[in-house]
């Protein structure tokens, strides 16, 4: 790994943009996506990846130059950014990541992944969902259930959706596992 001359207590250690292209240059496309999906969401600019990905040479280049086609500082989490990596690699369509359905009513569904070529919501879930405190925000297990149910019946309510995929870390770690998820709900891939 190049260095770039910082140091803490004496040991060096790279920038988080260096971290992330290095990672991305010696690891799978998906653990390319999830160093830089992290590096944007801690206000590291695209460009400046970009710029680092260009200066650092060859060796790796081609699979840090496709995953930063492919990461998007919207993926909420490393499971949104992993998915991103497997549905690229599996040839899905486009996704719009965290859109938004808004209702007349003001109510504003948020999903995180929208094909709208095709009409299909793609969900990336965990149980953390329902069991961190911090992401029950004061709710119990139980009641993130029903509003997560009421938000789905919502989504699946409008017009311009066809289909609604739940997609677990079960189904990340074997492309033919999530091929076939994918495939049943009618979302293209290879």
């Amino acid at each position: 790994m190049s260095l770039d001359g910082r140091r803490f207590h004496g040991v060096p250690f790279t920038s988080l943009a260096l971290t992330a292209v290095e990672l991305g240059r010696r690891g799978s496309l998906s653990t390319a996506v999830v160093a830089l999906d992290h590096a944007l969401r801690a206000g590291v600019p695209l460009e400046d990846l970009r710029t680092l990905t260009e200066s650092v040479g060859p060796w790796g280049g081609v699979r840090v130059e496709t995953a930063l086609d492919i990461c998007d500082v919207r993926h909420e989490s490393v499971g949104e950014s992993y998915f991103a990596a497997r549905a690229a690699e599996l040839g899905c369509p486009d996704m719009v990541p965290q859109y938004e359905f808004r209702s007349a009513d003001g109510v504003v569904d948020r999903v995180d992944f929208w094909l709208p070529e095709q009409g299909i919501v793609i969900e990336f879930d965990g149980r953390t969902k329902y069991e961190d405190p911090a992401m029950l925000r004061g709710r119990s297990p139980a009641e993130a259930v029903w509003d997560e149910k009421r938000r789905e019946d919502r989504v699946r309510s409008r017009g311009e959706v066809n289909g609604f995929v739940r997609v677990y870390w079960e189904h990340l770690v074997s492309q033919d596992r999530l091929r076939t998820l994918l495939r049943q709900h009618r979302v293209p891939c290879r």
